[in-house]
């Protein structure tokens, strides 16, 4: 059952990582190029992509919560 549940949730939790690390690499280059970013305007279309790129995460972090909720009250009725 653990090698079942661990085929399915490892692709969840390599999208959540990868989309953490999308979410860091975009607050790093805003925050280095924020004079940048001001002088050109860019701040609502900067926003939105952050925005796309967090909301990216949430939506991989549920779907694993959803998995992993799943999962673990089936195995506990397993093991009983």
């Amino acid at each position: 059952m653990l090698r079942v549940f661990k085929q399915a949730i490892a692709p969840i939790y390599k999208l959540a990582r990868d989309k953490a690390g999308e979410v860091s690499t975009r607050l790093q280059e805003n925050l280095s190029g924020v004079v940048v970013i001001k002088i050109f305007g860019r701040e609502q279309a900067e926003a939105r992509r952050f925005r796309e790129a967090t909301e990216g995460v949430l939506r991989s972090q549920i779907r694993s919560i959803n998995r992993r909720s799943l999962f673990f009250p089936v195995q506990r009725g397993w093991g009983s």
